[in-house]
């Protein structure tokens, strides 16, 4: 089963779509592209949010300078990669270039 709703953040809404299944469910927000909530069970049955992060927008907004992206489905250069290259463990790789950048 599918809902969507929608609240006031910032002069914007935010919406909010609850996919729900047997045994589980995820609550995806507009503001961000934000994993609110999913509720799955653990080894017992039980079932338990495992989303770290707040209950409304307002909240993710205020919090955004120190939370370091709760629910994020993106990362945080969100395709913005200076230089198209990076490196881990001494491994470079090269990106595509796109932009001109």
């Amino acid at each position: 089963m599918t809902s969507v709703s929608s609240q006031q953040a910032f002069g914007q809404s935010d919406i909010r779509w609850t996919l729900k299944s047997r045994k589980c469910e995820a609550v995806l927000s507009s503001f961000g592209a934000t994993i609110v909530k999913m509720l799955l069970p653990d080894k017992n049955g039980k079932i338990e949010d495992c989303v770290l992060g707040f209950d409304t927008a307002a909240e993710y907004d205020r919090h955004r300078d120190s939370t370091n992206c709760f629910g994020a489905t993106i990362g945080r250069v969100a395709n913005r990669i200076g230089g198209a290259n990076f490196t881990i463990d001494a491994q470079k790789t090269t990106l595509a270039v796109n932009c001109g950048d």
